[in-house]
């Protein structure tokens, strides 16, 4: 990894094509950490910031400190790039973090957002509702 850093860190790309990589084979914890050092590298760009909360939110149990972190990296990602797929992420965020109404209206903002994948918002949105 360190070797890959070196020669490819300079670019966010690396780390986000890397980190899905490891993601998508089960190895969360690798995932993480190439995220976590994608984000110090470039704290503002808004698809580090989503995809590792992302990471930190998916799964059938989120510690705390993981749900606040990613709330937190949601909400900046949001503000950085107001997009559908990056609403989402905070209605996640929102989500395991028991703020199921701030779910419904981020994925509400998803859907209104959407050009394509709209029947997965809207699912998502009855998902949330479904909560209250």
């Amino acid at each position: 990894f360190d070797k890959m850093v070196e020669k490819e860190g300079g670019r966010p790309e690396f780390f986000l094509a890397f980190g899905q990589m490891l993601y998508e084979k089960g190895r969360r914890q690798e995932a993480l950490r190439v995220m976590r050092e994608g984000g110090r590298r470039f704290p503002d760009n808004p698809e580090m910031l989503n995809n590792l909360a992302w990471f930190l939110v998916d799964g059938e149990q989120v510690d705390e400190e993981s749900a606040r972190e990613a709330l937190s990296l949601a909400k900046k990602a949001v503000g950085i790039r107001p997009e559908s797929h990056v609403f989402d992420t905070l209605a996640r965020c929102y989500f395991v973090n028991g703020m199921i109404e701030e779910a419904v209206k981020a994925e509400e903002m998803a859907l209104a957002k959407a050009g394509k994948n709209r029947s997965y918002y809207k699912r998502m949105v009855e998902f949330y509702r479904s909560r209250l």
